[in-house]
């Protein structure tokens, strides 16, 4: 076999295998074909259905088309009334509007005047407040003015009745040292009578060492000192203090000293006139007394 021999061999094969290939493919397109008409086939009995389907929908929108017809005439009617309705809503919503912005400016304008009116009122109220203030001080300031003044008359009028009393007590004193002195005197005049009054004798009076102590222990007081050497003390009858009673004076301040001892000569309920008696042992030893004076010291019984 010769080179063109085989090269028709070839080209034969070649050839075969091309048409194999070309039957290969025919034969699956065939199987292709089948199975898409099988599905259109499929789509269009769907349709069908779907046709079907709509059709019935058709009839019924039909049916109801026909009984919306009535309704149809009816609805511009409704729809004018409805905006007749609307329209008077909305007029009446923006009539309300402005008749409630009226009534908002004329409750600022308001407000305002009663922000306006309070603030002045405050004012005044602080002003007053302050005046009230200023006033009760002044009252207080008053009243503390008129309590010393009625505490200073009060203190003024009881000064002046303890003064009153005083005199009338120093009045009625002096007369009764008075009436003492003369008795006194009368004694003097006549020493067998002995003085007015007295418990003792006239001996017994004269005598520097006659001693008549109160029965129970007396403490007193010298109150006043007469020019006539007179001594008042502050413990009389109701103390146990009787006439003819001798006592002893002294002092402590601003030394201890012993002044010397006085003979009651009147007793009273609340106090007692006596007289210095004479010192013998002072006298003999060359001393000097201190003068009795007020706050001195009276008792019974030296400690």
């Amino acid at each position: 076999m010769n080179i063109v021999g085989k090269i028709l061999v070839i080209l034969n094969l070649l050839v075969a295998l091309v048409v194999g290939g070309l039957l290969v493919q025919d034969a699956i397109k065939r199987e292709d074909w089948k199975e898409r008409t099988k599905e259109l086939d499929d789509q269009l009995k769907m349709a069908n259905s779907r046709i079907e389907v709509l059709r019935q929908d058709r009839a019924k929108l039909q049916d109801q088309v026909v009984q919306l017809k009535p309704r149809q005439n009816e609805l511009p009617r409704t729809a004018e009334q409805q905006y007749k309705t609307e329209a008077k809503n909305a007029e009446e919503a923006r009539v309300r509007e402005t008749s409630a912005t009226q009534t908002n400016q004329s409750l600022a304008m308001e407000n305002q005047k009663l922000t306006t009116e309070n603030t002045r009122l405050q004012g005044e109220i602080k002003v007053q407040t302050a005046e009230v203030a200023t006033r009760d001080e002044r009252l207080r300031d008053a009243e503390k003015k008129i309590l010393a003044a009625d505490l200073a008359k009060i203190e003024a009028e009881n000064n002046l009745k303890v003064i009153q009393a005083q005199n009338e007590h120093l009045v009625e004193s002096n007369e009764q040292l008075a009436r003492d002195y003369a008795k006194l005197q009368a004694a003097k005049a006549n020493p067998l009578t002995g003085a007015p009054g007295s418990r003792g004798t006239a001996a017994n009076a004269g005598d520097p060492n006659f001693k008549n102590p109160p029965q129970g222990y007396i403490k007193a007081r010298v109150e006043r000192v007469t020019e006539g050497g007179y001594v008042q003390i502050n413990a009389g009858s109701d103390a146990g203090v009787l006439e003819d009673n001798t006592l002893e004076v002294y002092r402590l301040k601003p030394k201890p000293e012993y002044l010397g001892k006085i003979r009651i000569i009147d007793s009273r309920h609340h106090t007692a006139y006596g007289q210095l008696m004479r010192d013998r042992d002072l006298e003999g030893a060359g001393r000097a007394r201190g003068a009795i004076q007020p706050g001195d010291l009276v008792t019974s019984r030296l400690p």
